[in-house]
C-alpha cells in the first residue's frame, strides 16, 4: 500500500490532500502475513526501488519494521549491524525482521521515498 504523505505545493498552502508528484514524500507498507501452522524465522524482504523514479528517504531508523523495531537502511553498502541494507547505485532494499512471525501474525514495515 502507498501513501502520499506531503507534497512540495498542497501541503506548502495548507491543503490536506496530497498528490504523487515530483519531490512528494510516499510512504510504502508491506504487510507480511504468516498464514501457516508454525511461526516463520529469518524474515528478509527485499525489494529494488527503481532509483529513476525515487529516492529512499534515509537516516536514522528510516525503516519501521513493526512491533516498535525499526532498522537504518543509511545508503551505504553493507550493513551497519540491523541486517537492513540499500544499496543507492543498484536500488537494493534489503530488510531482515528480528525474531519470529507468529502462526497467523501479522506486522507490517514501512518505509518513505522521495519521487523524482
Amino acid at each position: 500500500q502507498t501513501t502520499v504523505i506531503s507534497d512540495p505545493v498542497t501541503t506548502a498552502t495548507g491543503g490536506t490532500n496530497p498528490k504523487a508528484i515530483p519531490n512528494a514524500i510516499v510512504r510504502y507498507d508491506i504487510v507480511l502475513t504468516n498464514s501457516g501452522s508454525v511461526p516463520a524465522e529469518s524474515i528478509v524482504i527485499a525489494d529494488q526501488l527503481d532509483l529513476a523514479f525515487v529516492e529512499l528517504q534515509v537516516g536514522a531508523d528510516n525503516i519501521d519494521l513493526g512491533g516498535g523495531n525499526t532498522c537504518t537502511a543509511d545508503g551505504s553498502v553493507g550493513d551497519a549491524g540491523d541486517n537492513c541494507t540499500f544499496d543507492p547505485g543498484t536500488g537494493d532494499l534489503s530488510l531482515a525482521l528480528p525474531g519470529t512471525l507468529g502462526a497467523g501474525g501479522t506486522v507490517t514495515v514501512s518505509f518513505q521515498v522521495r519521487i523524482r
